[in-house]
């Protein structure tokens, strides 16, 4: 989904012609500012239109409405309630009735989205920053035109974080070119990439108790607080050139997306193979019903809804892989799962420094109902685990998990 939500972005609007405006625009002067404000930033981002531009003026909770749909189109209902009870079990929401409504709710107020189907921007045009967000979702028009945005939407069993990384990327480039357009620096020379991940952290800080739940909406923020940082380096390294070069070989991992060099590296995550079956003797009730990936940034979240956002970064870089299985029995499918999860790290000092700060998360969120054990590089957990487990699960979990010498 490309949608902008007003809340998360890094930029303001910059000062222009809507600002004094008593009364938001109407469809036909939307409609005009939306055309020459794509061919600006696109000038800007060095992406010309090739198609027709469709603009359409609505409000915030048909946007909201519409997303949803796309969502749910994209995903089958039973798969997003397994998300949900999945991300209980991580402590990344609470147990309980859902805050956010039924499955594939959106919890933003969103004022813009594009929809590449047909091609058109679906504009609140009374939101706050609404020219920056006009600007913001044509660059998904150009992006949709140059390098087809389809395959940027659609799911990647079993690698979530995958899926992360290349959100990362289409919405970092589209606050980037922004930054460009607003600054009148088609190469970015006066943007700091620093000072973009300072902010993207300040802001991430601040606006944590905005959310019901600070994890998701850390994940939700990431793409646009401090995905642009990435961009903008390499921009200053090797052009826009190098940013479409991106699209032809996307990042494969959140960790990429993150740090600049290990981009320009392509390094790999970790292999690492899950093999639930060998739990069939300590956990003869439950199933594997999932395998999936969280990722640095995911982990990164996780850890900056315990400690500063700077001290979660530091403790979460040096990812190296993981991998996660989750397990459920046939009476407990409306329940948290038990979830299983291998982290490999770069090398032993880095899975100690994340260790602990991940003890302290777990311990926060998930009181009693979780087991975690450090061996050299690689820490294995077990979140919701059930009463009835043996005190010696995680000495068979670690049979679970295969990293290939």
């Amino acid at each position: 989904m490309l949608a902008a939500a007003c809340a998360t972005l890094l930029m303001a609007c910059r000062g222009g012609e809507l600002a004094a405006a008593v009364t938001p625009p109407n469809s036909v002067q939307v409609t005009e500012l939306a055309h020459r404000w794509v061919d600006e930033v696109g000038r800007a981002r060095g992406l010309e239109s090739s198609a027709p531009l469709a603009v359409v003026v609505t409000n915030a909770q048909e946007l909201k409405a519409r997303a949803e749909n796309d969502i749910r189109a994209q995903y089958h209902q039973d798969e997003l309630e397994q998300t949900r009870r999945v991300q209980v079990s991580l402590g990344m929401r609470p147990p309980g009735p859902a805050l956010d409504g039924p499955p594939g709710t959106i919890s933003v107020s969103l004022a813009g989205m594009y929809d590449p189907p047909s091609r058109s921007l679906w504009i609140d045009a009374g939101a706050e920053s609404f020219e920056f967000i006009v600007a913001h979702e044509g660059v998904h028009f150009l992006q949709d035109m140059h390098f087809g945005l389809d395959r940027f939407l659609a799911p990647i069993t079993g690698d979530s974080d995958a899926e992360l990384a290349r959100t990362l990327l289409v919405e970092g480039d589209a606050n980037a070119a922004c930054i460009a357009w607003e600054s009148g620096e088609r190469d970015l020379a006066s943007t700091s990439p620093e000072t973009l991940r300072e902010r993207g952290v300040q802001v991430l800080d601040a606006e944590e108790e905005a959310f019901d739940d600070p994890v998701l909406g850390c994940i939700h923020m990431l793409p646009y607080n401090y995905a642009p940082s990435t961009i903008v380096e390499l921009v200053h390294e090797r052009g826009w050139t190098a940013i479409d070069a991106l699209y032809r070989d996307p990042p494969a991992t959140s960790e990429q997306m993150l740090h600049p060099a290990k981009l320009s590296a392509r390094e790999p995550a970790i292999p690492i193979a899950a093999h639930p079956e060998r739990l069939a003797g300590a956990l003869p009730r439950h199933t594997s019903v999932r395998q999936d990936t969280l990722g640095e940034a995911r982990l990164f979240c996780m850890l900056a809804a315990v400690v500063p956002s700077e001290r979660a970064s530091a403790a979460a870089a040096g990812w190296g892989g993981d991998r996660i299985v989750v397990l459920e029995t046939s009476d407990s499918r409306d329940l948290a799962p038990l979830v299983l999860g291998l982290i490999a790290w770069d090398g032993p000092d880095e899975a100690a420094e994340f260790e602990p700060v991940f003890r302290q998360y777990l311990e926060e969120k998930l009181p009693g109902r979780y087991q975690l054990e450090r061996r050299g590089r690689d820490v294995l957990f077990a979140t919701q685990v059930p009463t009835d487990a043996p005190a010696t699960l995680l000495a068979h979990a670690w049979n679970v998990f295969v990293i290939p010498s």
